[in-house]
């Protein structure tokens, strides 16, 4: 739904078969973001860390300047409060169970 590049032949090129719902970006502009989420990341404490991923799950941090957040509300399920990582251990187990068939067979 998103390529980046920072080549300028493949962004016009990308650009030019990109559909209306593809993005089209500067790698430059979103290396400069993932730089910025990246820094506000580490300044977290590892628990402070922990709890936004339990909280927040993989949605990236809401700010309007952030091609990232721009780009995920646009392409992916907006967030409604309740995606969270706790798990059951059956749940684990049942993920854990389905992962290890498809490198097996490739069957759920």
């Amino acid at each position: 739904m998103a390529f980046a590049s920072s080549d300028k032949f493949q962004i016009e090129l990308a650009a030019f078969f990109a559909r209306n719902n593809q993005d089209v970006i500067e790698g430059r502009v979103l290396k400069e973001d993932l730089g910025i989420i990246k820094s506000k990341w580490n300044i977290l404490s590892k628990e402070e860390q922990k709890a936004y991923a339990k909280k927040y799950a993989c949605y990236p941090p809401q700010a309007s300047n952030s091609i990232t957040d721009r780009l995920w509300k646009k392409h992916m399920q907006p967030w409604n409060g309740n995606q969270s990582l706790d798990l059951t251990p059956e749940q684990q187990q049942k993920i854990i169970k389905e992962i290890l068939s498809f490198k097996n067979d490739g069957q759920p």
